[in-house]
C-alpha cells in the first residue's frame, strides 16, 4: 500500500539506532529485539534488514503491500505516552500456521545464524493468528522431552517440560509474514531481562486477538512487525529521563508520514486552540476512541514543552476530570 523504498529506508535507519527496538508478536506472545550502543554486532546488514548480536537477532522482509501505521497511545503513568510504528498486512495475507499443539518442524534451515540451521525447531502450539511462536534446540534430552509431548496443546504441557524449557532456555524464534526475531539470552525466571526477550502469557493468549485495542489498527489489517523508536521520556532501560526534544521531533516526522489522519488533525487543532486561549469546554470532544486518546497524549506532550505554559494546565485538568477515553 505504501512505497517500498521509504519503508525500508526507515527500517534501515532504526536498525542502526541502538535506541530503537523491534518486536514481532501477538497479544500474549511476543519477541522483542533490543541492543545497547556498545554491544558487539555479529551480523550487521541493515541494507538487507538483518542484524544479530550475541543475545538476539532480527530479520525483516517487506513485501509491496505492507501498510505502516504510526501511533501514540496512553500510558498508565499520567505523564507518559507510548508510541510505535506497526507494519501491517491485510488480514487475508497475515495468517500464519495457527498450530494449536506442540509440533516438531525439523531443522531450522532459515536460521539467521548458519550455525543454528541444524538445530530442531518446535512450534509451541499457541494458536495465534499472525505469528508462530517456536523454540529451537540441539539439546538431545530436551528434544526427546519435546517429542514426547508432541500433539499436546500449549495449555496442557506438563510442568516438567515447561520447567525444563525455562531452565535450559533454548533459542526462542518468533515468526510472522514480515520476518523473524530470535532470542538467545536466557529466559528471565524472576523478572524480564534487559535486552532481547520474549513474553508468553496464557491469560492474554486466551483472548485470541492479535493486538491491544489501544493500538489503532484498521479493521481489515493485522500487525506483523512493530518498530519502537526511542521514547522522549524513557532511556534504553525504561527509566525516566528529562524530555528529549530531538526524539519527540523524530517520531513526529513518522506520525506525519504514516499517522492516522484524524489523529494528526486533532494534534494540530488542539495546539492552535491551547495557544489561542480557547476555553477547554469549548473545544469539541473527538468522536473516535483513537482521536480521544490522541487528545490526552498531546496534552501530556504539551506539558513537556515550555511554549504552551501557562495555558496547558487548565486543559489537562479539564480533560482528565472529563475522563475523555
Amino acid at each position: 500500500m505504501s512505497d517500498y523504498q521509504p519503508i525500508t529506508a526507515v527500517l534501515e535507519q532504526h536498525l542502526n539506532l541502538a535506541t530503537s527496538s523491534f518486536s514481532i508478536g501477538s497479544f500474549g506472545a511476543i519477541a522483542e529485539f533490543h541492543r545497547t550502543p556498545n554491544e558487539p554486532i555479529v551480523i550487521d546488514k541493515a541494507d538487507q534488514l538483518k542484524m544479530m548480536t550475541q543475545r538476539g537477532a532480527i530479520q525483516i522482509k517487506i513485501p509491496a503491500n505492507v501498510h505502516p501505521i504510526a501511533y501514540e497511545s496512553l500510558s498508565k503513568n499520567h505523564q507518559r505516552w507510548q508510541q510505535g510504528v506497526a507494519f501491517c498486512l491485510p488480514k487475508t495475507q497475515a495468517k500464519m500456521s495457527r498450530r494449536n499443539v506442540l509440533t516438531e518442524l525439523g531443522p531450522d534451515k532459515d536460521a539467521i545464524n548458519v550455525a543454528d540451521s541444524d538445530s530442531i525447531l518446535f512450534d509451541m502450539g499457541v494458536d495465534t493468528f499472525n505469528i508462530d511462536f517456536c523454540i529451537r534446540t540441539s539439546d538431545k534430552a530436551l528434544i526427546d522431552l519435546l517429542r514426547h509431548s508432541e500433539g499436546h496443546p500449549f495449555s496442557e504441557l506438563s510442568n516438567n517440560l515447561v520447567n525444563e524449557v525455562i531452565n535450559k532456555s533454548p533459542n526462542r524464534v518468533v515468526l510472522s509474514k514480515l520476518g523473524r526475531v530470535e532470542i538467545y539470552q536466557p529466559i528471565g525466571k524472576d523478572k524480564t531481562p534487559q535486552g532481547p526477550h520474549t513474553h508468553l502469557l496464557p491469560k492474554l493468549l486466551a483472548k485470541k486477538i492479535t493486538h491491544s485495542a489501544n493500538t489503532p489498527i484498521p479493521k481489515d489489517f493485522v500487525p506483523c512487525l512493530t518498530l519502537h523508536p526511542a521514547n522522549p521520556l524513557l532511556d534504553q532501560f525504561g527509566q525516566d529521563m528529562p524530555f528529549n526534544e530531538s526524539r519527540f521531533k523524530q517520531f513526529t516526522a513518522l506520525l506525519n508520514q504514516w499517522g492516522i489522519v484524524d489523529c494528526n488533525d486533532v494534534k494540530k487543532s488542539l495546539a492552535q486552540a491551547v495557544l489561542s486561549d480557547t476555553i477547554p469546554s469549548d473545544y469539541p470532544k473527538p468522536q473516535t476512541r483513537e482521536a480521544r486518546a490522541t487528545l490526552r497524549v498531546t496534552l501530556r506532550q504539551m506539558q513537556q514543552q515550555g511554549h504552551y505554559h501557562p495555558h496547558i494546565n487548565k486543559w489537562s485538568e479539564y480533560f482528565d476530570n472529563l475522563n475523555c477515553s
